[in-house]
């Protein structure tokens, strides 16, 4: 009969701290975004022309 040994222990590999504090750097940024006010008509009055001029060219 063959030897029974005992599986290998398994852990969970924990995130290096760089990569944890690249992360919250990301979010911090993404937090700024909240504070963009934008006009919506304005946006759009940009936008339209832009892409009448796409659908034009493709014809």
């Amino acid at each position: 009969m063959a030897d029974l040994q005992s599986p290998p222990e398994t852990t969970t590999p924990e995130d290096p701290p760089e990569t944890t504090d690249a992360l919250a750097d990301d979010v911090e940024d993404l937090d700024e975004l909240d504070d963009i006010d934008f006009d919506l008509e304005e946006v759009e009055n940009k936008i339209a022309p832009l892409a009448l001029a796409w659908a034009e060219a493709s014809r």
